[in-house]
């Protein structure tokens, strides 16, 4: 399986475009999930059109943090799974060191 991102999203497209090119900058490359909660504000098809790598899952209303990334989930499984909210930018190691400190004898 291929380790994954999984970003919830609400009417942040702003947020999530800048979280999305950070992504796109990593070292290590993994899945991007971005479960979207009915945003009105275009996210889902900015996300569409600036990252095709990105899958998007369009929900048609909010169900809310826990319940869409469970959902994603459970649609779009991961190993390992990484969380990130939309207001957030990664260095471009970041995945790399999320990776990393999953390896066996690594201490945190």
């Amino acid at each position: 399986m291929q380790p994954t991102i999984y970003i919830p999203n609400l009417d942040g497209s702003a947020r999530l475009a800048q979280l999305l090119a950070s992504l796109e900058r990593q070292t290590t490359r993994c899945g991007v999930v971005v479960v979207d909660n009915g945003s009105r504000d275009g996210s889902v098809a900015m996300t569409r059109e600036r990252f095709p790598w990105v899958e998007p899952l369009a929900l048609d209303r909010n169900l809310g943090f826990g319940r869409a990334l469970n959902l994603a989930i459970s649609e779009r499984p991961g190993d390992p799974i990484l969380l990130l909210n939309n207001d957030v930018e990664c260095e471009p190691g970041f995945v790399a060191a999320m990776l990393q400190a999953l390896r066996p004898g690594v201490e945190m």
